[in-house]
């Protein structure tokens, strides 16, 4: 699949993902330079790209869907995706005889349908639109849920489901987002009914992008299935999978987006949830010393965490984080090579705190608080000592170990 949590995965895991009785193993040096090189490996080329899509092609007989890819084991299509935003702009790229044009419009739709939906970390967003496309006549929320049930296994809350009508009328993104996808509202809202947009409709009379549309929710259900059903919890969110800042704002229901503004930890009192973004290994050399938070964790169990800079004991948001009332989930990347996404690591509950100071950019030192927290499930030991463990930084001039 070239994607990059696979290979860490099977990396940590070691011998118990091969089956039989074979074994492998590595020396802790071996370990990190190779999760330095998937690090570094960059499997956005053309070429790569190319090279898996025409060998698909020869081997279907026919111009492959992106599902293909998944259902042969081929190379991830999220690659494509982030290569070139739509799969059609990738086609016509590669391929230029794979299919008619799609005009910007349809590819922009495209686009804001292959970001919210193809990772498949939510099901609600195509559920709804399971319903809406088939028909004409108004939807109402208790038959979203019931199809939720019946489908997918599982009646949705109300909150997830008001949560996914908001991004799909195009009220989640920034305005900026909103104008890359052209500023498309797929529903039309009354009350407890909803119903496709006269936009939305007008789109769905193509029968180049109502193909690739579907392609794209089967791309998401796809990853649903296989990812992010077993072990969902009530936001929606699996332990140890892994998300960005925009994932986790839009499984808790926030309003808008607050990616652009979510440094660290942000409290949002009226879901009553907390959000902590952590990078464990930090580029102390190139960053601000304000922003060289000092988190680590004690044990599997145990996180010790810096708030942010010019914070005391009685802050607004330190007595909110202290607050029981006031869930706190823990996200952790091992560094910055990994990207914008980090492994859920479930619920953490506060424990203590001490004041303390740390060092400033303008010079001096200001106020913060140190605070311990207990994770509700203790980390499983090959992440924990994945995370843990200094990222290896590659030098050509070392022979392999």
């Amino acid at each position: 699949s070239y994607r990059k949590d696979t290979l860490r995965k099977l990396l940590r895991r070691g011998s118990t993902a091969i089956a039989g009785p074979s074994t492998i193993s590595f020396d802790p040096i071996a370990r990190q330079r190779i999760f330095a090189a998937i690090d570094s490996a960059s499997f956005k080329k053309r070429t790569l790209l190319k090279e898996a899509y025409d060998s698909l092609k020869r081997r279907v007989g026919r111009v492959p869907k992106m599902v293909d890819f998944l259902a042969l084991g081929a190379m991830s299509p999220l690659h494509f995706l982030s290569y070139a935003q739509t799969y059609p702009h990738f086609k016509a790229i590669v391929d230029p005889d794979s299919g008619p044009p799609l005009g910007e419009e349809y590819q922009r739709s495209l686009s804001f349908f292959s970001v919210v939906v193809a990772r498949g970390i939510r099901i609600q967003e195509i559920a709804i639109l399971e319903r809406v496309m088939v028909t004409t006549d108004p939807v109402s929320l208790e038959d979203i849920a019931q199809h939720c049930k019946k489908a997918y296994g599982f009646v949705p809350s109300q909150r997830s489901v008001q949560s996914a009508l908001n991004i799909l009328d195009n009220g989640f993104f920034k305005r900026a987002m909103r104008s890359k996808f052209s500023n498309i509202s797929y529903l039309h809202r009354d009350g407890t009914m909803i119903r496709s947009s006269d936009e939305f409709r007008h789109l769905l009379e193509d029968p180049h992008y109502r193909e690739e549309l579907a392609d794209v929710l089967n791309v998401g259900r796809y990853h649903y299935r296989s990812e992010f059903y077993e072990g969902r919890d009530e936001d929606d969110l699996v332990l140890y999978q892994k998300y960005s800042r925009r994932d986790a704002c839009m499984l808790l229901g926030w309003e808008n987006s607050c990616e652009g503004t979510m440094y660290g930890y942000q409290v949002n009192r009226t879901l009553k949830v907390c959000p902590i973004f952590v990078t464990y290994h930090k580029d102390s050399e190139r960053i601000e010393p304000q922003n060289d938070y000092r988190d680590r964790f004690l044990t599997p169990s145990q996180l010790i965490w810096e708030s942010k800079p010019k914070r005391r004991m009685t802050s607004k948001d330190i007595v909110s984080i202290r607050d029981s009332s006031i869930r706190k989930l823990l996200f952790v990347k091992k560094s910055d090579a990994e990207g914008d996404q980090h492994y859920y690591l479930g619920e953490i509950v506060f424990e203590k705190n001490a004041p303390s100071t740390k060092e400033y950019k303008k010079g001096g030192r200001v106020p913060i608080v140190m605070m311990r927290f207990s994770l509700s499930a203790p980390l499983p030991e090959d992440l924990y000592h994945y995370l843990i463990e200094e990222p290896e930084v590659l030098d050509e001039t070392i022979e392999p170990a």
